[in-house]
Parts: structure tokens; C-alpha cells; sequence
């Protein structure tokens, strides 16, 4: 098994869409947490770390199933069009 392969196992979607695409990488699952729950904990676990901002589309509901959804600690705000406008 090729270590690509190996890596991907552990990634489980926890929602398909209806046109069959995972979805945004942040929301796929990595040994029982999705991406952005690892990385938030990572950021949240440094003592120099105070807080984090996460910017998510106007129409992104899902960061509300987060572990970090009522992490006093994360920020959430609307991200911009693009990442370039996301302040």
C-alpha cells in the first residue's frame, strides 16, 4: 500500500452532497475529527496561542457541528469572496 493510500483511510466524509463531491477538506474527518477541529486544537494548545479568527462563507453552516463551534477562544466571522478578502 502506497503511503498516499494508507493517509487517505483514515479520511472519512462526514456528509456526501448530492453531486457526490466530499465536500471542503476542512469538514473531512481524520481519526475521528475533521481537519479544522485538529488544527484549532493544535493553534488552541500552544500557551502563546490566545485565539484564533476562522473566516467561513456567508452560507457555511456546517462549522457549527465543529468541537471548537463554542470555543470562547475562536472568533468566527464571513469570510470574503475570495481568501484574499477574508480579514
Amino acid at each position: 500500500m502506497s503511503r498516499g493510500a494508507a493517509l487517505w483511510r483514515w479520511f472519512r466524509p462526514r456528509q456526501r452532497p448530492a453531486d457526490g463531491r466530499r465536500g471542503p477538506k476542512q469538514y473531512l474527518v481524520l481519526r475521528g475529527r475533521c481537519v479544522l477541529d485538529h488544527a484549532l486544537a493544535a493553534l488552541l494548545g500552544h500557551p502563546a496561542i490566545r485565539g484564533a479568527v476562522v473566516a467561513v462563507a456567508a452560507d457555511d453552516l456546517r462549522w457549527r457541528d465543529c468541537e471548537h463551534a463554542r470555543e470562547p477562544r475562536v472568533r468566527w466571522v464571513t469570510g470574503g469572496a475570495e481568501r484574499c478578502h477574508s480579514s
